[in-house]
């Protein structure tokens, strides 16, 4: 049983900016913490399977941008 709700921080080492800017290009709504923190809320009283998996998707290509140039 669980009385809070759900949150996920993400401590992003390298392009967190970067990334986030994405996420929120694509209609993400998320929270930047300085120096390097992207938090979201994917709760599923809120959120569909579908939303959480094009947001894993979103993150997953901009970070693979990167590594295939």
């Amino acid at each position: 049983r669980t009385e809070n709700g759900s949150q996920m921080s993400l401590l992003m080492l390298q392009r967190g900016r970067e990334i986030f800017d994405a996420l929120t290009s694509r209609g993400f709504i998320t929270d930047w913490r300085e120096p390097d923190v992207i938090r979201l809320a994917p709760a599923p009283l809120y959120n569909t399977y579908s939303e959480v998996w094009r947001w894993y998707d979103t993150i997953l290509q901009t970070i693979q941008k990167d590594i295939s140039s």
